[in-house]
């Protein structure tokens, strides 16, 4: 993993396997400001299921013949297929009491929603619109 600051954003880069990834994050030094980590899956893909997706719904010889591991993360959400260089993974971690922070989870991520969608836009994508 490395990492460097940016804008006030410590930047953080990491390659793994999609548990790897998954591992509790940030560390404790992180505490102090923002931090962005992209992460690439670099072996097998994963399965990656939600905190309380039922794991019995997945067949796991099946994806165990197609080289799929299951691992699940601790927040909640759908699954997520991921393969290895196939995407992005990014995790980011704003501090209680930092500007961004917001306790309302909705509230919370518009901003990164914007921001995601102007990068995108300037990327030549679009029109983009962020779902409130």
């Amino acid at each position: 993993m490395t990492g460097r600051p940016s804008a006030g954003w410590r930047v953080e880069r990491r390659t793994g396997s999609a548990a790897e990834l998954l591992e509790p994050w940030p560390p404790p030094d992180s505490q102090a400001g923002p931090v962005v980590r992209a992460g690439r899956v670099n072996e097998s893909g994963a399965l990656v299921l939600g905190s309380t997706q039922d794991r019995a719904l997945i067949d796991a010889g099946h994806a165990a013949e197609a080289g799929i591991g299951i691992v699940r993360r601790s927040t909640g959400g759908g699954a997520v297929l991921v393969a290895p260089d196939a995407q992005v993974w990014l995790d980011l971690w704003v501090p209680r009491g930092h500007r961004l922070w917001d306790d309302d989870i909705i509230s919370a991520a518009a901003w990164l929603g914007e921001a995601w969608m102007l990068a995108l836009e300037g990327l030549g994508a679009g029109p983009l619109d962020v779902h409130r």
